[in-house]
């Protein structure tokens, strides 16, 4: 008796799925799992002569071959293998050729980045002698330049655009075989710009022109200041730069350059530009007598030597003071006399700032005070010396009392975004009244208005909120003190209310927060029997639940926000609650309706409805 051991079956549409330059990637359809344990895959290095197998489990339809030589040409074989060793038909072997390597480390130099060249340098492969080049710019990828360069690691490529980004691509070349492309990318170095002038100076800033290059590409323009702040802008239509933040009297060195993504010009310098000197600020007068004044200032920002102080209107010997301090005393001067001042900052070097002018007036040896005037009038008061039977010409100074306030500032309206305010007229003189408003938990934010008569409609408030009104009277430049009065906007109605959950002994209600503010909410029920529990649903939404509600009972149900003290519209809902009943059968095995409360049984007796 012979015994026959059959082989299993083989795999299927065996195919190469992917190739590197050491991996061969290999797919296949499964034979039927109960004839083989696992695969058998033999590769043949058929340029070496050199075979190797490599088991692959049984679950795997893939497998990659890896450790190969780089363009290499290999048979493959894929065998399903019994449990017993025994190899399935021989199958004709899958070709393949290993991919080529690709060069090593391509980059450039940053010397070697020109404004429109570049020289790339690389490492070769051991097997590797020429290699291809690729260049394209990023904006327009259709135009390529390609090239092919044998037995050298560094290339130089010319006639590009300066500024310009491009995408280089490089591959080695075997036998007219490509390796896969190693891709960097590359912007060249920008054109210079072509001429920088200082257009105009102010204390705290210096506009420089800039002429840009008119040949490649370019983002913007970086000022370097030498001592100061550094600045990347993007140019604009009329080339003027502004560079900020400079300290006044203070002279800068700029360094100007285009750039292009990461990359710079060559730098443009220009030298000694100054930035204008601070004037001084705040003046004030210090002590004043009837033939001095003492004048103060807050210091001048900024570098500079020292003040000039000219009194404009003071005798020629008194006139210039130059001093380094915040002050300054002019003597000599005559009483009831207004003196002109102008103050300014000086440096060698350096235009002299603007000047600050400031009038002051000396004082008087004598003094009166009117009394019992009458409030927001104009009043004339002439003052005479008099010496004996001698008289001096009058000194005339027009005199402006101040207004007296509104009086009685009453609210007599509200609604949601409007109050109504009135107020009696004040004594005297005057022109209109100022009213303003803040909300109180925002005080910086103050509203103004003007009005000519004793009444404002205030429009356009949030409802619910309180309000701090002030009313001046006003003539001129002149204000009276403030009349104050606080109140609350009528706050807004609840929103969408519906009734739900509706039973004998109980129902509820929903609503939405209305618009504006609200602090709470009242809810009256009619009659008045049940107990009432407001929940907050959270996001924006509120509920009532009524409970020992009356059975069979119409409920009128009114519902407002509160706002302080303040009660908005109500909104109303009418809910019944259902009836509870139950029936008692006298005698007899079923009924019939005879009416709402009355039953007849099939027997004749008679059911009532008893309600509780």
């Amino acid at each position: 008796m012979y015994f026959y051991l059959l082989g299993p079956l083989s795999v299927q549409n065996v195919t190469v799925t992917h190739v590197t330059p050491t991996e061969i990637f290999l797919h296949w359809d499964p034979p039927d799992p109960e004839s083989f344990h696992h695969y058998l895959v033999t590769t043949l290095d058929v340029q070496d002569n050199k075979s190797e197998e490599v088991f692959v489990e049984k679950l795997n339809i893939s497998t990659a071959i890896r450790g190969l030589k780089s363009f290499h040409h290999y048979l493959i074989y894929l065998f399903s293998v019994a449990e017993r060793g025994t190899l399935s038909c021989f199958e004709q072997p899958i070709s393949a050729i290993t991919g080529v390597n690709p060069p090593q480390k391509v980059y450039a130099k940053p010397e070697d980045v020109g404004e429109d060249s570049i020289i790339l340098q690389w490492e070769s492969p051991q097997d590797g002698h020429e290699v291809y080049i690729q260049i394209k710019s990023i904006p327009d990828k259709r135009e390529v330049m390609t090239f092919f360069v044998k037995d050298a690691n560094r290339f130089k490529i010319d006639n590009l655009i300066p500024g310009m980004t491009y995408d280089i691509g490089m591959a080695t070349v075997m036998n007219g075989n490509l390796s896969e492309l190693v891709t960097i990318q590359q912007t060249l170095k920008p054109k210079p710009v072509q001429i920088v002038i200082p257009y105009e100076s102010y204390s705290s800033s210096v506009i420089l022109f800039v002429q840009t290059p008119d040949i490649g590409v370019f983002d913007g323009i970086q000022i370097v200041t030498e001592g100061g702040p550094n600045v990347t802008r993007p140019l604009k239509h009329d080339n003027k730069i502004t560079v900020d933040n400079l300290t006044p009297g203070t002279e800068y060195n700029f360094f100007v350059s285009i750039i292009s993504g990461t990359k710079l010009s060559d730098v443009y310098y220009v030298p000694a530009v100054k930035t204008c000197l601070e004037a001084p600020s705040i003046i004030h007068e210090g002590k004043v007598t009837d033939s001095s004044i003492e004048i103060l200032w807050n210091r001048a920002d900024g570098n500079f030597q020292h003040y000039e102080i000219t009194c404009i209107n003071c005798a020629d010997i008194f006139m210039v003071q130059k001093v380094v301090q915040e002050a300054a005393t002019f003597s000599n001067l005559e009483p009831a006399t207004v003196y002109t001042f102008s103050i300014r900052t000086e440096k060698e070097g350096f235009k002299d700032s603007t000047p600050n002018v400031k009038e002051i007036q000396t004082g008087t040896a004598a003094t009166f005070t009117f009394d019992n005037l009458s409030p927001g009038t104009d009043f004339s008061v002439s003052v005479i010396t008099t010496k004996g039977l001698k008289r001096s010409h009058p000194i005339v100074l027009m005199v402006s009392t101040c207004p007296d306030p509104p009086s009685d500032l009453l609210i007599f309206g509200q609604e949601e975004n409007t109050i109504y305010l009135s107020w009696k007229f004040p004594q005297g003189g005057f022109e209109k009244f100022q009213v303003s408003y803040c909300m109180t938990s925002r005080k910086e934010k103050l509203f103004k208005v003007f009005v000519d008569g004793n009444k404002v409609q205030v429009k356009n408030l949030t409802p619910g909120v309180d309000y701090m009104f002030h009313v001046k009277t006003v003539r001129g430049k002149d204000y009276s003190v403030s009349m104050m009065k606080k109140v609350t906007t009528k706050p807004e109605k609840p929103e969408k209310l519906k009734a739900f959950n509706i039973s004998a002994h109980s129902f509820s209600l929903r609503w939405s927060l209305p618009s504006g503010h609200a602090e709470g909410f009242h809810v009256d029920l009619v009659p008045d029997s049940g107990f009432v529990a407001i929940k907050d649903l959270g996001g924006g939404e509120y509920q009532v639940d009524v409970s020992n509600a009356v059975p069979g009972t119409r409920y009128d149900v009114t519902i407002s926000s509160i706002s302080a003290t303040t009660y908005s519209s109500p909104v109303s809902r009418t809910v019944t609650t259902n009836v509870t009943s139950e029936y008692v059968l006298l005698f007899g095995s079923s009924i019939n309706l005879l009416d709402g409360n009355t039953y007849v049984s099939n027997m004749g007796f008679i059911c009532m409805k008893a309600v509780w």
